[in-house]
C-alpha cells in the first residue's frame, strides 16, 4: 500500500487494492486517503 501511496495521482486515483493471496484478505483505501485502510477476509465477503 505504501508504493501504491507514492504513485497515487490525486486527480485519477479513486481506490487502491492490495490482495494478500496467503491471508485470502484484500485492503482498500477510497478517494487516495491512505490513512484509512479497510481489510476484509474471504469471510467477510460471504
Amino acid at each position: 500500500m505504501a508504493i501504491l501511496e507514492k504513485v497515487k495521482n490525486n486527480k485519477m486515483t479513486e481506490w487502491s487494492c492490495v490482495y494478500n493471496l496467503d491471508k485470502f484478505t484484500v485492503s482498500i483505501c477510497l478517494d487516495s486517503d491512505y490513512s484509512k485502510v479497510y481489510t476484509y477476509k474471504a469471510e467477510d465477503l460471504k
